[in-house]
């Protein structure tokens, strides 16, 4: 059919015989070459290939996803037979055989034990590419139910299948010793002792911090910009709080629109409070000049010096005898 041949835009490979993670496109190894031969193993016993469908990605998705049927309900066989078989179909290839010596030592005793007794009888193999039905009369002939119809004579035509049939397998035994003379069981590397990882380096250690204090500065304002070590640190409300201050001394102040600036040094003590009340002083405006009036000198005139008045000459007063003196002196007079 269309599935048994390489495809043009797929991956590389035959699709009925792709392990899982070939169908994939990954992780694949020689673990997958064993998923391969395990379906050829499969369709050597049972007749057919473990999965068919229509499409190529049918196919692919039966391989990763679904399990095959067992062996043993398509013909019969040994039982470890089957357990070697479906261990080459498993899913996960961690589970199937580790290498391919591994497959022969468990393959090559199971083969010769078949062969020795008889081998699979031709009547149970199935030559239909389908597989057939749980509820066919075949499937409940390979499983014990309802007895199938009588084999008929064998010919030397069912011998001659029997034996092209192990010829395959031994062709295929043959070529596996050919190919790995020297194949010997894949054993885990010894393992290097666990040894413990290098811690990380350890951080310089650092002298331990002092614990910060704590400042609280109340005003007598309702808005106030605070300052410490002349950074600002507050600035809206007239009550300053903070709870995380370097221990040692620090530069405080606030202004207020309208008030003195107040600065002052305050020390503060690891886990320490300093607490202070600031009452600022308004500021005291110069009373207005009227316009138009020039300003009072600021020189002071000299003190002026007054002079003492003049002094009038009089005449003397006369006295008694000049009076006399006189009167004699005028004529007319007594």
């Amino acid at each position: 059919g269309a599935s048994h041949m390489t495809k043009t835009g797929v991956p590389m490979g035959t699709p009925l015989y792709m392990s899982p993670e070939h169908c994939q496109g990954r992780g694949m190894d020689h673990r997958s070459d064993i998923y391969s031969l395990g379906v050829m193993l499969y369709r050597m016993f049972c007749g057919s290939e473990p999965f068919t469908g229509g499409t190529t990605m049918e196919v692919m998705l039966a391989h990763m996803t679904l399990p095959p049927p067992p062996p043993r309900q398509l013909a019969t066989l040994p039982e470890e037979l089957e357990g070697v078989i479906l261990q080459c179909l498993a899913k996960d290839k961690a589970e199937r055989p580790e290498s391919v010596a591994t497959l022969r030592a468990l393959l090559l005793p199971l083969l010769d034990r078949l062969a020795a007794g008889g081998g699979v009888a031709p009547e149970k193999l199935c030559d239909a590419p389908a597989l057939p039905t749980p509820d066919s009369a075949a499937m409940q002939a390979l499983v014990g139910g309802a007895p199938a119809a009588a084999a008929p004579a064998r010919r030397p035509r069912w011998l001659y299948a029997v034996a092209t049939g192990f010829g395959v397998v031994a062709m295929a035994v043959l070529a596996v010793v050919l190919l790995w003379p020297k194949a010997q069981p894949v054993t885990a590397p010894a393992l290097a002792p666990a040894t413990q990882p290098a811690p990380p380096p350890k951080a310089p250690e650092t002298a331990a911090r002092p614990a910060p204090g704590r400042l609280v500065v109340r005003t007598n304002v309702k808005k106030a910009t605070f300052k410490v070590d002349e950074k600002v640190v507050g600035d809206g409300a007239g009550v300053l709080k903070l709870d995380t201050v370097e221990p040692g001394k620090h530069s405080v102040g606030v202004q207020a629109a309208g008030y003195e600036p107040r600065s002052e040094e305050v020390e503060i003590a690891p886990r320490g409070l300093a607490a202070l009340t600031w009452d600022l002083r308004p500021v005291v405006a110069a009373a207005p000049r009227r316009p138009g009036r020039p300003p009072p000198p600021t020189t002071t005139r000299p003190a002026e010096v007054k002079a003492a008045p003049a002094k009038v000459p009089t005449a003397p007063r006369p006295g008694r005898g000049s009076l006399i003196d006189g009167l004699d002196s005028k004529p007319g007079t007594k």
